[in-house]
């Protein structure tokens, strides 16, 4: 259980959740949830920070089943942060705008995997590069 929680996702997880519900920890009974929690948010930090206010009210299993809908979810951050920082939606948007126009083209192709890719299947979505206007 020490070594679980030492891990960086979770640490900073249980950290951002003690501030909102002092006294929270990685017990036996929340272990797996948590976990779960974290690999579904890639150990992001935005993500794991939004996630963790959402326990003031929620359970981690409560979370953990709310979290397929994470991007409606992970929002209404902190009042006194920049835009971008109060929902995840927002910092994905925000990061994509900062991307020149022929490789907004490429990310929008690459969404069409769910999971990941490797580079030969990136090679045929791309259409041979990023320069395409499609």
């Amino acid at each position: 259980m020490a070594e679980l929680a030492e891990t960086p996702a979770v640490r900073l997880f249980v950290e951002r959740v003690a501030d909102v519900k002092p006294g929270f920890g990685v017990k036996a009974d929340n272990a797996g949830a948590v976990v779960e929690i974290c690999r579904r948010l890639d150990g992001l930090p935005l993500a794991l920070e939004l996630a963790a206010a959402r326990m003031r009210l929620l359970s981690a299993d409560a979370l953990l089943a709310l979290l397929g809908e994470r991007l409606r979810l992970l929002a209404g951050g902190p009042v006194d942060a920049l835009d971008r920082h109060r929902t995840l939606r927002a910092a994905i948007a925000w990061s994509y705008d900062l991307l020149p126009p022929g490789e907004q083209i490429l990310f929008r192709r690459l969404a069409v995997f769910a999971g990941g890719f490797d580079l030969e299947a990136a090679t045929a979505v791309a259409g041979g590069g990023t320069r395409s206007r499609r």
